[in-house]
């Protein structure tokens, strides 16, 4: 990326911003309505599966009776394709959250065409070059990995039913591996459902004292705030790391977080909105941020980074907005 598209993506600010630009209520439903939500979770630009902790992760153990659709297709299209495609907005008349909604299609011209993957609509979308404007995830998402791509073809193929098992749809050593790539990305990135996690936010609000709540009824992402508690240290951002992949925004501004606490934001992998303003953070602890994938808004103001830690997104390519007041 050049100074001057470096310069052009991110919005420097150098004037004050009137109390700091905390993120308001519309700019979040803005988001996940799909304008600038990331759908996609980590894939590099060739598609391939992409993680900060890949080193980390163990091989899985397939179950040869799991159903196909059920764990490694319908996943698919819940990490890619429902905030345009689901419940609450059915994009191009297509909805993608339900099997049978998958098989009927667009007005009931059909996307998928089972075992003619060559020839589904689906698939043709999907593998199209990143500067297609027929292109699915659309232009500015990342597009599925390698491994999503392999299976869905493979389900198709085999006659894109929804009762199917590995072992009886007699699975390759080729699918067998993108099955094990799709359930380590859920494993790492697929947030949890409100309902089960709804103890564990109430246990985190009564012992941190940080307010949580629903960005959007139906989704699965939170916003946390802890801004202006001094009190908020290290050790209550490490217990938020119980529902890590559900948060969406993270508002630690003005509290006692240091770079001891980065890496419990740094598993939030689902991050969108961060702000760090009138905390100690240096630019050792911003470093440790760049492996957030999602990651399109930053506030620094008041912190202790200076120019060279502010260089570390430079080759970031999904920040859009980083706020920063008397850059040290």
């Amino acid at each position: 990326m050049s100074d001057r598209e470096w310069k052009n993506n991110l919005r420097w600010c150098a004037v004050a911003l009137l109390g700091g630009c905390i993120l308001a209520g519309a700019g979040v439903a803005g988001a996940i309505d799909g304008k600038s939500y990331l759908s996609t979770f980590s894939v590099t630009g060739d598609g391939e599966f992409q993680t900060s902790a890949t080193a980390d992760v163990k091989p899985i153990s397939l179950d040869r009776s799991m159903n196909v659709y059920r764990h490694l297709i319908q996943p698919i299209f819940i990490q890619n394709c429902i905030m345009c495609h689901g419940v609450n907005r059915q994009k191009g008349h297509l909805r993608l959250d339900k099997y049978q909604y998958v098989m009927y299609g667009k007005f009931g011209h059909k996307v998928v065409l089972p075992g003619d993957p060559n020839h589904s609509i689906l698939i043709r979308r999907i593998t199209l070059p990143a500067w297609n404007h027929h292109r699915m995830p659309p232009h500015g998402h990342a597009g599925l990995a390698k491994s999503q791509i392999t299976l869905l073809k493979w389900w198709i193929k085999t006659g894109a039913g929804d009762t199917g098992t590995l072992a009886s749809l007699r699975a390759s050593r080729t699918v067998d591996s993108a099955a094990q790539q799709e359930l380590q990305i859920i494993r790492r990135f697929m947030p949890r459902p409100i309902a089960r996690i709804k103890n564990t936010i109430r246990s985190i609000e009564t012992t941190t004292g940080v307010k949580i709540h629903v960005i959007r009824a139906g989704l699965p992402w939170l916003s946390c705030d802890a801004s202006g508690r001094s009190g908020f240290n290290n050790h209550d951002l490490h217990l938020l790391s119980r529902i890590a992949s559900n948060i969406f925004v993270l508002n630690i501004a003005g509290t006692g977080v240091t770079d001891k606490g980065v890496p419990a934001v740094n598993r939030m992998v689902n991050l969108m909105y961060l702000h760090l303003e009138r905390t100690t953070v240096s630019n050792s602890g911003l470093r440790r941020l760049t492996s957030l994938g999602h990651l399109r808004y930053l506030n620094v103001t008041g912190t202790r980074i200076s120019a060279s830690g502010i260089n570390a997104f430079r080759r970031s390519n999904h920040l859009r907005r980083l706020w920063v007041v008397g850059l040290r």
